[in-house]
């Protein structure tokens, strides 16, 4: 419907089309037969943009649902203006519809974390007989498919272009900036209540979550930086929204986000091909540190202290205290997840019901439980759904983040791919900051990984084909002499993948 197998349409170059156009003859290429070329193409699904306005009403609704979950565009409205826009719902029945008529469920199971998400959302459901609560294990199970799930088939079957990958890099950097500027204008009283950075109320009125959010945003403020041209007005403000939003991670006094942004570090060394390349990111993260911390509330800057703190440390003030007692919660709450999921190792307790079972083990053991969720993502998903579905959803996370690293290190050299092995680098290190997080976070039923899923599959579909074509027609030019090369150029265009 708009996008289908066409293993022929770039079978010459432009001056093979029109040979008016070519002061000599071109010479045919001998490289690929065309059973050959069919079976390259075989996997490929060639969008003509512009021939379908199902599929492009379908990839718009797509952007705009993207934005409206990513920047809370919903609660900031009602925030600011006491108005609920139903930007999510509308745009989301709209991308589903254009979804189910685009003829890309193809897509979705050739890509293999696709179909490890999927493996897990089947297995919550099957999970919901054996729940100590069905009633809410049912919400929580449709309340994933329906607001979690479908953002990753709206990105596998809607995004197809480099152009479009590129409008999704767009939507998550403004996200992202009106997201910081919405949390520094809308933020409590700091000075006089808590100095941690956060939301007055909503979805990410918990500091760790909010800084979760936000680093999940900011490797696409960095790669938009460095797809922008040099002298492009992108460059100075996706430059301006990383740090800002950067800021307000630091601002938010989460550990586990701290923890997060130094692993993510390391990482970005060993990802990055060259020595120079490496060294210009330690002196970089080493000035904004310089810069950063000592605009940080000294109360904030306690808190990270106490990452290095041992069980004898006596708390000086009452935010220290907080924190302190905020860690040794979480411990024993992670102790008692650990046990449910071996005592319920198959189907767990009943996706989103650990609170109750936690209170339970706590009334056994003479306790008052917390009725509080297990502070670990992966203890979340083990302890209410079985050990099965927490191999489904790491191994869902594993193989993206193995991906989008093998794709990098291979195309990074080459000129015509840096756009593309840049965004596998930006899903990576989202990825990689969402992963690390949840080891402090309930937040495994959540979008991020279903979304980036989607990003990262998507950009394989694009990758996929263009590679396909470049190696066809670098064969092409090769075996043509250079009268018969067209004056408008090879139709492979470094240039067109600049954000630009």
């Amino acid at each position: 419907m708009g996008r289908f197998h066409q293993p022929d349409k770039y079978a010459s170059t432009t001056a093979a089309v029109n040979p008016a156009l070519s002061p000599a003859p071109a010479v045919e290429a001998p490289a690929l037969t065309p059973a050959a070329r069919s079976a390259a193409f075989r996997n490929v699904r060639v969008e003509v943009e512009g021939t379908n306005p199902l599929a492009k009403l379908g990839f718009i609704a797509t952007i705009f649902y993207i934005f409206g979950v990513f920047s809370l565009s919903e609660e900031l409205s009602i925030s600011f203006f006491g108005v609920k826009p139903y930007l999510t719902t509308i745009t989301g029945i709209v991308a589903f519809l254009a979804a189910c008529f685009s003829g890309g469920l193809g897509n979705i199971m050739r890509f293999s974390p696709a179909r490890l998400l999927l493996g897990f959302c089947l297995w919550m459901m099957i999970a919901i007989p054996f729940s100590t609560w069905r009633g809410g294990s049912m919400d929580t199970v449709s309340g994933y498919v329906t607001k979690s799930l479908v953002m990753m088939l709206f990105l596998l079957m809607m995004v197809t272009t480099w152009r479009q990958i590129r409008l999704v890099l767009y939507t998550m950097t403004a996200s992202a900036l009106i997201l910081a500027l919405a949390v520094r204008s809308s933020a409590v009283d700091l000075s006089a209540t808590d100095p941690r950075m956060s939301f007055s109320g909503g979805r990410l009125a918990n500091p760790n979550d909010l800084a979760t959010h936000i680093l999940v945003l900011v490797p696409f403020a960095v790669g938009l930086f460095f797809l922008s041209s040099r002298f492009s007005l992108l460059k100075p403000i996706s430059a301006a929204v990383a740090l800002l939003s950067l800021y307000t991670v630091l601002h938010t006094g989460s550990r586990g986000a701290m923890v997060s942004i130094c692993i993510m570090g390391v990482l970005l060394v060993w990802m990055l091909p060259n020595a120079v390349h490496k060294l210009a990111l330690v002196v970089s993260v080493l000035i904004m540190g310089a810069l950063m911390l000592p605009l940080l509330p000294q109360s904030v800057l306690q808190r990270y202290k106490l990452l290095l703190a041992d069980d004898a440390t006596v708390p000086s003030n009452m935010m220290e205290s907080q924190a302190l007692e905020s860690s040794e919660h979480r411990r024993l709450v992670l102790i008692r997840s650990i046990e449910v999921s071996f005592k319920n190792p198959l189907f767990g307790i009943g996706p989103g019901n650990f609170a109750t079972a936690e209170a339970e083990l706590a009334k056994q053991a003479g306790e008052r439980g917390s009725w509080l969720q297990t502070h670990n993502g992966y203890t979340q998903v083990s302890s209410e759904c079985g050990l099965p579905a927490l191999i489904l959803f790491a191994g869902a996370i594993f193989s993206c983040l193995r991906i989008a690293a093998r794709y990098f290190k291979r195309f990074i050299a080459i000129p015509e791919f840096r756009g593309e092995a840049i965004m596998c680098l930006v899903v990576f290190m989202s990825l990689a900051s969402f992963a690390i997080n949840i080891f402090f976070a309930s937040l495994a039923y959540t979008f991020y990984v279903p979304a980036l899923a989607g990003i990262l599959g998507a950009l394989m579909i694009v990758m996929d084909r263009e590679l396909v074509l470049y190696e066809i027609q670098k064969k092409e030019r090769d075996a043509q002499p250079v009268a018969a090369v067209s004056p408008f150029g090879p139709m492979f265009n470094p240039r067109r993948f600049s954000a630009n």
